[in-house]
């Protein structure tokens, strides 16, 4: 059992002592692994692509499933970030806080230099940090992605990210060195108030990881998972307005709607604007009356009319707040949910409903994207005949159909696991800025997110130093084992003992994942679909 930080119900930091099961000695049990998959025949060096004198180690963390978990890969496997290759060595049931990653990184960092400068068979382990950005930003000590600097990468405030790259003054980049420095200062000139990061480039706390910079792979699985997430919802919103540009020109026209829940809202509003024409009629009457009215009659009839006028307003503003056309209850954006359905991309309703990477993937494929948007303006021609409000539907559908056509573009040349040749990176560098500049050009009014900021300055240089797609140093696989425990947690349901739970999860987990047992398993094939 270990002691670590919790939330009360106060939403008072309290302690509690949770079951932790880990590897104690890290860097004996990677010796042991690397052995294993070199008896094996599973070690690689990617066509040389990775030198033939060094080993590749990937060190992670996230939080899931209830228990936060610290993994490792090893990169000189053909399949690198496979839940079958990653494997735990830490695992405890907590939040990932401040403090609790300094509990569980606290017993390794004597481990992790002697893992950084240990050679095996001669050849030298270079190790690398991967996890979703709020892990990273953790471990080293930066306040974040909704920091005055949100970049572990650089010193780019939010106010400079929003300025094309080229537009920009010189930015300076964050090392090991810088981090401590800023940190140091941030205690010693800025008091260690919260208030005075930004000063210090929101260094708030000493790096926990005594990895580099340029070894700290940009989280491109988070970054898709947010670039996907912003179109739709963009997209969603526009399509709110349309529905909404559709309702207003139906209440002038008199148009019957074709769609049963939307017309119930245009017949609402068609009563709220019979109302609000009588309370404008009755208002002129009062006006009249007053000039009109002779003084013995005036008081007694301008009381009832007073008294008509206030139940009538009371009665339009409760009846225009209950008829408000809710988001995703329009016929053209209720169209874009059964359309996501229809090719099984489910937005996550207890995730802000984001997308899972798979989808994601599914979400750029231009069937998908192009169903969605050319669904817009089908929808609306159906709905209205008013030309100005086509126009914005087709305006809708050209350029959200573009967007995602360049995102997916770059999506395909940055997401694999291959190796990538230098005289690539310029065409890489070109596909990222034509989508960055569309989207600036054409949303001068939305942000630019810290994620869309790592993809348009970080990413290439990260390809150009270690000559990988961002698939081979991501945090993919570090996702993707939270599911193989909570499978184990049923399996294990029945131990009294919680600390014994852990112990003998980690256990299976090792075995599931050996090289030697996963050499032996009959290859699973494929499901095929019914046509």
């Amino acid at each position: 059992m270990i002691e670590i930080e919790t939330t009360n119900e106060d939403g008072e930091r309290a302690k509690s002592d949770v079951p932790m099961a880990y590897v104690k000695d890290l860097p004996k049990f990677v010796t042991g692994l690397l052995n294993n998959y070199h008896d094996s025949g599973q070690l690689t060096w990617h066509s040389q692509h990775i030198p033939e004198d060094e080993i590749w180690l990937k060190i992670g963390g996230d939080h899931g499933g209830g228990s936060l978990k610290l993994s490792l890969q090893i990169a000189n496997l053909s399949r690198p970030n496979s839940k079958h290759n990653t494997v735990i060595f830490n695992i405890f049931e907590a939040k990932d806080t401040r403090k609790n990653l300094e509990i569980a990184l606290s017993p390794y960092c004597e481990q992790f230099k002697q893992l950084n400068g240990q050679t095996w068979h001669g050849k030298h382990l270079r190790i690398f940090l991967f996890g979703d950005y709020d892990f990273l930003s953790k471990v080293y000590g930066i306040s974040g992605a909704a920091a005055k600097f949100p970049c572990l990468w650089c010193h780019a405030s939010k106010f400079q990210i929003q300025k094309d790259p080229e537009s920009r003054e010189y930015v300076e980049g964050r090392t090991l060195k810088t981090l401590k420095r800023d940190h140091r200062q941030f205690v010693e000139k800025g008091q260690g108030k919260i208030e005075n990061a930004g000063a210090y480039h929101n260094a708030i706390h000493q790096p926990l990881f005594p990895v580099h910079i340029n070894r700290v792979c940009p989280p491109y699985l988070h970054i898709l998972l947010g670039v996907v997430k912003k179109h739709h919802v963009m997209l969603e919103r526009e399509c709110h307005e349309l529905d909404l540009l559709i309702g207003g020109h139906a209440l002038m026209t008199e148009e019957e709607s074709p769609d049963a829940e939307f017309g119930e809202y245009i017949l609402r509003s068609r009563e709220i604007q019979k109302r609000e024409k009588k309370e404008k009629k009755l208002s002129t009457l009062l006006e009249e009356m007053e000039d009109n009215t002779p003084l013995a009659h005036l008081e007694l009839q301008e009381n009832k009319l007073q008294e008509t006028l206030k139940k009538l307003r009371k009665n339009i503003s409760r009846k225009t707040q209950e008829n408000k056309l809710k988001e995703r209850k329009g016929p053209v954006t209720s169209n874009l949910d059964k359309l996501l359905n229809s090719h099984k991309i489910v937005p996550q309703a207890y995730h802000a409903r984001s997308f899972v990477g798979n989808h994601c993937k599914k979400y750029l494929e231009p069937q998908v994207y192009e169903d969605l948007c050319r669904s817009i303006t089908t929808i609306a021609c159906k709905m209205t005949k008013h030309d100005g409000t086509l126009l914005r539907a087709y305006w809708i559908r050209d350029v959200y159909e573009e967007l995602n056509r360049k995102f997916s573009v770059v999506h395909k040349l940055i997401s694999h696991d291959k190796p990538i040749g230098r005289e690539e990176i310029p065409t890489i560098q070109k596909k990222i800025k034509e989508y960055m500049s569309f989207y600036r050009r054409k949303f001068p009014s939305s942000s630019v997110t810290p994620k869309m900021h790592f993809l348009e300055d970080h990413v290439c240089d990260w390809i150009n130093t270690w000559g990988f797609g961002l698939g081979l140093h991501g945090e993919q696989g570090g996702e993707q084992v939270h599911a193989t425990i909570n499978l184990l947690k049923r399996r294990v349901w029945g131990v009294k003992s919680d600390k014994m739970k852990y112990e003998i999860m980690l256990k299976e987990h090792h075995m599931q994942i050996s090289p030697c047992v996963q050499s032996v398993l009959p290859v699973p094939t494929k499901r095929v679909k019914n046509s």
